[in-house]
């Protein structure tokens, strides 16, 4: 911030007037004889006017000065003495200002303003101190810890912008603040989304539905224009391939790629019985072109494309991995008995058909069941 200075051309022209009006009166009369000249006026006149233009404030002060105890009643030189001392004093704030030194500045201006000494460019400068004290505030403050909180600070600049905006400096800055706070923001939501499509991959891996409600709401909430809601909303009975490669080719390039591509899981994974065999095959396929994130319901995916049994073997693996096993689901544990452990073909064996069995019919069942399953390598094992 700078005060502007005032020109002074024209208060050198006032100050030469003074010599020159006597000369032009002298020679409009030729009856009267000339005042004797007076060196030393004239000496410190014209320095004064070479100090003026020359920004040589203190030493135009020193040469008005002296004028004045030579000739009292110099209007002009009074004139000229009254705009330096203002000029001095608007140098002083402007270096105060450069220091964005507001306590001080406060301090000199209510001792200025006490002697009467204050122009009206002095008294706006009042309103640098507040704007100076909350950028002080502001940056004592930093680093924030949330895009909320620096959010919160930045806005104590807003009563003081029209100030602070005539800097040049503060602009960069500003800008480079909201720039940084946009990228904040950026951060802390894929973070939330992250942490959410964790929870949803979860809860529909467990069938808790109450739960998947809750959670698919939230994130709408936190992580607004998600693919997720998009996917969700278009993946139903009536999807058809073309239909779902525009859909997919749509994404938000500023999403992850991994996290878009859990995100198709979990709508798919959401919507599996509304789709068609090749709309389901044709997600399979656009997953594993895809970098994706590890999931139950990627896994579970895999296995009821197709309910190969080592795929389901797969899926039990990673599940047995995870820190804490969530539960699978009742339609997961449905579909593993039903296509692998006892598919249909298999129930019509004799140890099955039997409306009272006995312990050799349970034994002969168990047999069966077990020759049915892969055989776990000793890592798979539990």
């Amino acid at each position: 911030l700078r005060i502007k200075n005032v020109c002074y051309q024209s208060l050198i022209a006032y100050l030469l007037l003074a010599l020159t009006l006597p000369a032009l009166l002298l020679c409009g009369c030729g009856k009267r004889t000339a005042p004797p000249y007076d060196r030393m006026r004239s000496q410190l006149l014209l320095s004064a006017c070479d100090n003026i233009g020359n920004g040589q404030t203190d030493d135009a002060i020193s040469d008005l000065q002296r004028l004045l105890d030579i000739d009292p009643h110099n209007v002009f030189a009074e004139a000229a003495l009254h705009h330096e001392q203002q000029r001095r004093l608007l140098t002083e704030a402007n270096a105060l200002i450069a220091r964005a030194d507001h306590l001080a500045l406060r301090l000199w201006l209510d001792q200025v303003i006490r002697e009467g000494q204050a122009c009206p460019e002095l008294l706006a400068v009042r309103d640098v101190v507040p704007a100076l004290a909350a950028l002080d505030d502001f940056l004592a403050h930093g680093p924030w810890q949330n895009a909320a909180e620096r959010q919160q600070a930045l806005m104590t600049f807003d009563p003081h912008l029209p100030v602070l905006q005539q800097s040049t400096a503060f602009q960069a800055f500003y800008h480079t603040e909201k720039e940084q706070l946009a990228a904040m923001r950026f951060q802390e939501q894929r973070q939330t989304a992250r942490r959410l499509l964790h929870d949803i991959d979860l809860a529909l891996f467990s069938g808790l539905q109450q739960r998947q409600a809750a959670l698919l709401d939230e994130f709408a909430a936190a992580v607004p224009g998600h693919p997720l809601q998009r996917y969700i909303t278009h993946l139903h009975a009536k999807t058809g391939t073309a239909s779902l490669q525009a859909l997919l080719s749509a994404a938000d390039k500023d999403i992850p790629a991994e996290e878009t591509a859990l995100a198709v899981v979990l709508a798919a994974t959401l919507q599996w019985h509304e789709l068609s065999r090749p709309v389901r095959l044709a997600i399979l396929e656009h997953c594993r072109q895809m970098p994706t994130v590890p999931s139950l319901c990627g896994a579970w995916l895999k296995a009821r494309a197709d309910h190969h049994p080592q795929h389901y073997q797969e899926l039990f693996s990673y599940l047995r991995n995870q820190p804490n096993p969530p539960p699978p689901s009742r339609e997961l544990l449905q579909d593993y008995l039903n296509f692998v452990l006892l598919p249909k073909q298999s129930v019509t064996a004799w140890c099955w058909r039997s409306p009272a069995p006995g312990v050799t019919d349970f034994l002969a069942r168990l047999k069966q069941v077990g020759e049915t399953q892969p055989v776990a390598s000793n890592k798979e094992r539990p």
